[in-house]
């Protein structure tokens, strides 16, 4: 099974950003309750860590929180 990560660009064109390959199913061992806990939402300002995702496009790769297709850091 593949699972394909599609991006909708402006030009209304897409790419694929991502594409997983599942070559065989696991046992699912766990299960989820039947209500989850409601979530607070607070404002960005009081909370004591705020993560970013940057991800970045070129015609040739792209760049995920400056990291680039190869793992590496890159900075332009």
């Amino acid at each position: 099974m593949v699972i394909s990560l599609l991006v909708d660009q402006r030009q209304g064109s897409q790419f694929e950003s991502m594409r997983i390959k599942v070559d065989r199913l696991a046992e699912n061992k766990i299960s989820l309750p039947g209500e989850l806990r409601p979530l607070e939402r607070i404002p960005e300002a009081e909370a004591s860590v705020v993560r970013g995702f940057t991800m970045e496009t070129m015609s040739k790769g792209g760049r995920w929180n400056g990291y680039g297709d190869d793992g590496k850091t890159t900075h332009h």
